[in-house]
């Protein structure tokens, strides 16, 4: 399943007139950007309405629909997709910049084609903790 993010700037490399579009966005919290990979990941940072926590959110989707979703294809995602950030960290150093002002927060998303639920957060660099309302997948 390859999904494409609402509000958000595709990023095909870095740098790029995109790129510095994107850092802005997450400096003033007005907008996110997306990378493809084996898996999508987001960057957003939200300063306004009810995601307005202030902190980066790098959000990793699942391949699969939730209801068939099973553990070892959410922890395959979540591998790819931290690797796939490390890559864009390693490209250069004004996003890694950003991460100490602003903080960061790793979420496992399924969308779920009218819109994006986060499913649990990422943390401790891969360990996944489901979100009661979801639950683990089998």
């Amino acid at each position: 399943m390859r999904v494409s993010p609402r509000n958000a700037v595709r990023i095909e490399e870095i740098p790029g007139e995109r790129w510095s579009l994107a850092l802005d966005g997450l400096r003033s919290g007005a907008s996110a950007c997306y990378f493809d990979g084996d898996v999508t990941v987001r960057l957003s940072r939200w300063n306004q309405g009810p995601r307005d926590d202030g902190r980066i959110h790098v959000e990793i989707f699942a391949t699969q629909e939730y209801p068939v979703l099973t553990k070892q294809v959410a922890e395959t995602d979540v591998r790819g997709g931290l690797a796939l950030f490390e890559r864009v960290l390693a490209a250069g150093p004004k996003l890694s910049d950003l991460l100490p002002d602003f903080g960061v927060l790793y979420d496992y998303i399924w969308d779920y084609g009218n819109g994006a639920v986060a499913i649990a957060e990422i943390v401790d660099q891969a360990r996944l903790v489901w979100f009661d309302e979801h639950g683990p997948p089998n």
